[in-house]
């Protein structure tokens, strides 16, 4: 993941990951609800959390391989899941 999202070339590929995850959350949303290709509102709804979820996961990973791993892999997940569970907030203001 480093080498990709520093890599000197002409594409961002941390953009293109994150527009990759919430498409495919997009269009799984899409097929088990189908009127949210319709409803403006749902459809830019489901948009929004498909892109926060992307980013929030990406920079979660970008953060621990800059950091050496200070937690472990299944403690960052278990964050993780906390913070998409329970908000981002309530998760930070428990674990410090």
């Amino acid at each position: 993941y480093e080498i990709l999202w520093t890599a000197q070339i002409d594409r961002n590929i941390f953009d293109e990951m994150v527009q990759t995850i919430s498409e495919s959350i997009i269009k799984r949303r899409i097929k088990q609800h189908p009127e949210i290709k319709t409803d403006t509102e749902k459809f830019f709804k489901t948009s929004l959390f498909a892109n926060l979820f992307a980013y929030n996961h990406l920079v979660s990973v970008r953060w621990w391989l800059a950091n050496d791993y200070v937690i472990s892999k299944a403690e960052l997940y278990r964050l993780f899941d906390d913070m998409m569970r329970e908000g981002l907030f309530k998760v930070f203001k428990e674990q410090l």
